[in-house]
């Protein structure tokens, strides 16, 4: 009966020590998981970071081309008014040239 007794003190023994290593193991993969979750979310953070980052510069790039079509666009119109008013002054000129030119001849005209 002591040996008996003895046997199963030491397989007590045995058990709560290996009881006592797998809970160890178990903390240690529950550290080790929270640690994981963590990282995972942090990436999580970062992916949507960079996520936003790219759709404000793809905001950003078809505002610059937005900007660049208007540009030309402004460019023609620009263009446009300085021929129109390249034209009115020609036809300033000219009827100020022809004014002039009847100014000149209006005593010779008043004369007859």
């Amino acid at each position: 009966r002591g040996d008996a007794s003895s046997g199963l003190r030491l397989e007590v023994d045995t058990l709560r020590k290996r009881v006592r290593g797998l809970e160890e193991q178990l903390e240690g993969a529950i550290a080790a998981a929270a640690a994981a979750r963590e990282s995972l979310e942090a990436s999580e953070r970062d992916r949507i970071a960079v996520q936003s980052a790219l759709e404000r510069a793809e905001a950003a790039g078809a505002q610059s081309t937005e900007l660049t079509r208007a540009n030309a666009d402004l460019r023609v119109v620009n263009r446009q008014m300085t021929l129109e008013l390249e034209k009115q002054a020609t036809e300033l000129g000219a009827a100020t040239l022809a004014r002039k030119h009847a100014e000149d001849r209006l005593p010779e005209m008043l004369e007859h």
